[in-house]
């Protein structure tokens, strides 16, 4: 059994003399020796350490700019200007938004994705397309002349589609270049 004794008697002291406020948790990693269970502690650590970083589920049910904003200014007050959700979680986010035709709560979303993952030519589309359906073209024109900047220097493959975006928005908005 190794040191589970002391562990027990560890975690009882831990949880009759816990200061207010100390979060915590205890759990064993079953199957897991020496040599494993390090890696499995360290995920399920950080993630316990980090939980407040993830977005509150309120936000997801119903969904405020204002909350938005200002959890990703505490996460990034909290640990630095780094400080960001998943891309996986912004876009999700703004395409929840986008069914629901909440487009300008999606393009807050959307630009947020951009500042946190720049390089990524997608997030200016899918930010080009929330402004387009909010009307806003010349946005969504920017948005996709971005998008098509950082598509050619990644050589991510997609220049044709942006340009066709590009061409049609210029084309609404009567642009001659």
């Amino acid at each position: 059994t190794g040191m589970r004794n002391e562990l027990s008697r560890f975690v009882e002291v831990v949880k009759e003399h816990a200061p207010a406020g100390l979060r915590w948790e205890h759990r064993e990693m079953d199957g897991e020796g020496h040599m494993s269970a390090p890696l499995r502690i360290n995920y399920f650590g950080l993630k316990f350490v980090f939980a407040d970083m993830q977005l509150p589920e309120a936000l997801w049910q119903a969904y405020d700019n204002e909350t938005f904003l200002a959890h990703e200014r505490r996460i990034m007050a909290k640990y630095g200007r780094a400080a960001k959700q998943s891309g996986e979680n912004y876009i999700t986010l703004g395409l929840q938004l986008m069914k629901a035709k909440k487009f300008a709560a999606a393009i807050t979303v959307f630009k947020r994705n951009t500042e946190a993952y720049p390089i990524f030519p997608p997030n200016y589309a899918w930010l080009a397309d929330a402004y387009e359906q909010n009307q806003a073209q010349r946005a969504a024109l920017a948005a996709y002349q971005q998008a098509l900047a950082r598509s050619i220097k990644i050589d991510y493959g997609q220049e044709e589609n942006y340009r066709s975006h590009i061409e049609r928005l210029k084309a609404i908005l009567g642009h001659t270049d």
